[in-house]
């Protein structure tokens, strides 16, 4: 069956959701262990299985990737890709 964001999901049982806090503790370890990012100026938090994303990154790359990275978990239903892009001074 086919997501809203496109993917392959596996399935539960009919109207079988998983839970926001085990999508939302695999999105901070994805977070946590991406290279690419300061996992410290990112907050994750889910509802309803949407997945907000917000605080801070250095560049657009950064928060392409955020989401990029957690854009498959089992059980999502979206993503609000909320951070900023500081500039910095120059």
């Amino acid at each position: 069956m086919d997501n809203a964001l496109g993917k392959q999901q596996a399935t539960g049982p009919q109207n079988w959701e998983r839970p926001d806090d085990v999508i939302q503790d695999e999105a901070r370890e994805i977070i946590w262990r991406d290279q690419t990012c300061d996992p410290t100026t990112i907050e994750v938090l889910v509802k309803d299985g949407i997945l907000t994303l917000q605080g801070s990154v250095a560049t657009d790359k950064m928060k392409q990737n955020a989401e990029e990275r957690v854009k498959d978990l089992i059980g999502l239903k979206g993503i609000r890709n909320h951070l900023v892009v500081k500039l910095s001074p120059s």
